[in-house]
């Protein structure tokens, strides 16, 4: 067993898959929704392919954490108006939180840039009497 294995927890993946509606001979499918536990989205698509069958996955995706805390209280359905003003000033304000780190790392580069020219200069020597 590698540590690798052990320390890095495996990701969760949403996927959408065709399955056959029903054991008759004809070609009808239904597509359902399904979870899985994989280290990679490679990982994951062989899995499903090898339980639903060869090309049976039409999309997939990587759940992220924020994505299963924000779903994991939420009700389901549609968003209210209210709802969704809140949910829009709140990533509003994460964004606005973003580019300021941003712009207070830029000025903190210039001003470090600054310093190094400065440090750099070459002082007159000062002559002798």
């Amino acid at each position: 067993m590698l540590i690798k294995e052990v320390i890095s927890p495996l990701k969760l993946y949403a996927a959408t898959v065709r399955v056959p509606s029903s054991a008759s001979a004809n070609a009808s499918t239904t597509t359902i929704k399904t979870a899985i536990h994989a280290e990679s989205a490679q990982h994951a698509r062989q899995l499903l392919d090898h339980l639903y069958g060869r090309n049976s996955v039409s999309s997939l995706i990587l759940v992220t954490k924020f994505q299963t805390e924000a779903t994991a209280g939420a009700a389901v359905g549609p968003l209210s108006a209210d709802q969704l003003k809140l949910k829009a000033l709140t990533d509003q304000k994460r964004q606005l939180a973003q580019r300021e780190k941003q712009e207070r790392a830029r000025q903190q580069l210039v001003k470090a840039q600054a310093q190094v020219v400065k440090s750099r200069q070459v002082r007159p020597a000062v002559a002798a009497a």
